[in-house]
């Protein structure tokens, strides 16, 4: 089976890490792909979307994010069968994918 085609934001570290993330151009492209999933549009023109993410992420197989409103918790989106089939509860860990 081939490597699914993965999107991973990279996400706070620690409270601290929360402001200092909110700072960064992950935080801003993080914020208009749920924009762009949730609205079918982006709220601010001026971030430059990653290309696996201009399109709403319709290539990508997988995308890795964090859960709003807490610094230790991801979330994932299996987006295909293809995805899926590379879910195993032994390949699942604290850290991720």
């Amino acid at each position: 089976m081939s490597s699914p085609k993965v999107h991973k934001f990279t996400g706070p570290s620690g409270q601290a890490g929360l402001i200092a993330w909110m700072k960064t151009p992950d935080f801003d492209q993080c914020h208009e792909f749920t924009s762009v999933c949730t609205h079918d549009e982006q709220d601010d023109e001026e971030v430059k979307l990653a290309a696996d993410l201009a399109d709403g992420g319709s290539t990508l197989d997988l995308v890795i994010g964090p859960m709003a409103g807490t610094e230790a918790l991801r979330q994932y989106a299996f987006r295909t069968t293809k995805a899926l089939g590379h879910l195993r509860v032994e390949s699942v860990t604290k850290t991720g994918f």
